[in-house]
């Protein structure tokens, strides 16, 4: 049987570990993967081809009519597809998928379009805007991470079940460097205090950051001094910086915006906090996990409660109670903290086998051979 050709398409210009492990395991199992950005992403398009993967960026920065931009973005796809002889598409994020959702009735391949979200455009108000419309009901082929978004795909978009297949992230975890000892103790020797949070997000409403905030303040009137740390960066970051001023919070809270060695600041921290309400699949407490340090999200959010046993492998807390029950959860574990690092450490094994690339790539070999 020949192999076939299989393309990953993205808005991507940073590397997504989950999706590149996915493009490495075909690759080692003899496709031909091909990868092309809606961005130039000259360090992202460098890096994969290094690795085998024949790497592409795209760009219509200097387009300024949207309509213009979008029929450039389809007609790249197209031609890419046609050039290439690509008989499969994982399309992965909105902006990529609203392309693809037009595309794909002119090419010959099989175009899946990869949601990472649940029910993010509904918090947002635009479940009823032209983007969002055309991907659920124009989207011949779905894909989901997470059995919460498959349920909201069905009952609130109104798209038959028979479209989507839900297929978990997968990781090559060897893909992640583990903590730099001599950095990990840097890092907490630059913000030395009774406690390290630490948090991972973008600054965007529903990943609610604001919360750190509220949290340092209630640790401080405990009679604790804490540091939080959150990387990450976003439209909240200003409104979050005048919050830590006001305060007084600026030798407890510090944005360090993206940062190139996340692993060593997991390494460092006591617990990652978070208050994310908007997840299907969440990368950051899988990388946590990794490092063993203990985890405080959501119920109800994604697919947390599907490794997570609260007070076992990490915590489960209401959303809106977030603030108090993190707090109470800290001031009981500041003085057993080897119990902490114990509930930290009995999440990597579960993390590490559950979301692992030998136990998903069938799934997407599978879909290959029914092409």
């Amino acid at each position: 049987m020949q192999k076939k050709i299989i393309l990953f398409y993205a808005p991507f210009i940073a590397r997504s570990r989950d999706t590149e492990s996915v493009m490495l395991s075909l690759l080692d199992k003899k496709f031909e993967v091909y990868f092309l950005s809606q961005q130039p992403a000259e360090d992202l398009v460098e890096y994969l081809s290094s690795k085998g993967i024949r790497a592409y960026g795209t760009s219509t920065t200097n387009v300024k009519n949207k309509y213009l931009k979008l029929f450039i973005s389809i007609m790249n796809l197209i031609i890419f597809c046609w050039k290439y002889k690509i008989n499969i598409v994982y399309s992965h994020l909105d902006s990529a998928n609203f392309t693809a959702v037009f595309a794909q009735y002119l090419v010959m391949a099989k175009i899946y379009l990869v949601r990472h979200y649940v029910n993010e455009h509904e918090i947002n108000g635009l479940e009823t805007s032209i983007y969002y419309k055309c991907i659920r009901t124009l989207g011949l082929r779905h894909i989901v991470v997470s059995e919460k978004a498959k349920t909201f795909m069905i009952e609130k978009d109104g798209v038959s079940s028979s479209k989507i297949q839900k297929i978990k992230l997968a990781y090559d975890f060897l893909l992640y460097p583990a903590p730099e000892k001599e950095q990990v103790k840097k890092i907490r020797n630059n913000f030395s205090s009774d406690i390290i949070l630490l948090s991972v997000m973008r600054l965007v409403e529903l990943k609610r950051p604001l919360i750190l905030i509220d949290i340092v303040i209630k640790l401080i009137d405990c009679g604790i001094e804490p540091t939080a740390l959150i990387l990450g960066d976003g439209p909240l970051r200003d409104q979050m910086q005048k919050e830590i001023n006001k305060y007084c919070l600026n030798k407890h809270i510090f944005l360090l915006g993206h940062n190139n060695n996340v692993m060593d600041y997991y390494g460092a921290a006591d617990v990652l906090i978070h208050p994310s309400v908007s997840e299907s699949s969440c990368v950051v407490t899988k990388e946590a996990a990794l490092v063993c340090c203990p985890v405080i999200v959501c119920k109800h959010v994604g697919d947390f409660e599907e490794y997570i046993e609260h007070e076992k492998n990490g915590f489960l807390i209401e959303k809106d109670k977030f603030t108090n029950e993190c707090v109470d959860i800290i001031m009981h574990y500041m003085d057993k903290k080897e119990s902490l690092n114990k509930i930290g450490a009995n999440l990597k094994p579960i993390v590490s086998k559950m979301f692992a690339i030998e136990e998903v790539i069938d799934d997407y070999l599978r879909q290959i051979e029914a092409y």
